[in-house]
């Protein structure tokens, strides 16, 4: 007698294949999904920290004394840089503030106000994020000889460092971008 077909042992060991292949397969679809999406991420962290700093730079150049202040720089730590410039070309001195909140750089602008104390309108947004700085500083700063500058007044050029990462616990490391900026309105070899 002539039997066509499979037998149960043989119909569950197709089975048992067929969810192995199947398995395998959508992990690595589902891993390379993730893979994509996660350089998709990173990129955009990266292109956007980028924009930040060439923005950061552009507005650092043109910091200058505001009414009342003896210095361009209000205040000057690792991750907090507070200065006066005219950043709408009004004719009027703003104060400039680059700030961590969590992991977004942050900068916040502060109108003169009536009485130039710095209590007008103030305007916050967003650079960056996914900066992993941690406690690494941000700024750094310089005199006019490259010295680590320690007060306000003697600042003559910031370095920006930020490292961005999307996923710090993961593979790849912190993507480091590294500018400095040369205060053009401080200058003292003029």
């Amino acid at each position: 007698m002539n039997k066509k077909g499979f037998t149960i042992l043989e119909l569950m060991i197709s089975i048992f294949i067929f969810g192995i292949v199947s398995t395998i397969v959508v992990n690595f679809v589902i891993t390379g999904s993730k893979s994509i999406r996660f350089s998709d991420e990173q990129g955009t962290a990266v292109e956007n920290a980028r924009n930040a700093v060439n923005q950061m730079t552009s507005e650092l150049k043109e910091a200058k004394h505001s009414e009342g202040t003896d210095s361009a720089i209000k205040k000057m730590e690792d991750q907090d840089l507070i200065y006066y410039a005219d950043y709408d070309n009004d004719g009027k001195t703003e104060q400039i503030r680059y700030t961590v909140d969590d992991k977004d750089l942050i900068k916040i602008i502060t109108e003169p106000g009536t009485l130039n104390d710095y209590t007008g309108a103030v305007s916050t947004s967003t650079l960056s994020k996914y900066i992993n700085n941690e406690n690494e500083p941000i700024f750094y700063y310089f005199d006019s000889n490259m010295a680590t500058a320690t007060e306000a007044y003697d600042v003559r050029l910031i370095r920006a460092y930020l490292k961005v990462n999307v996923t710090p616990t993961i593979m790849p490391n912190d993507y480091i971008i590294i500018t400095d900026v040369s205060l053009r309105n401080l200058k003292d070899n003029l």
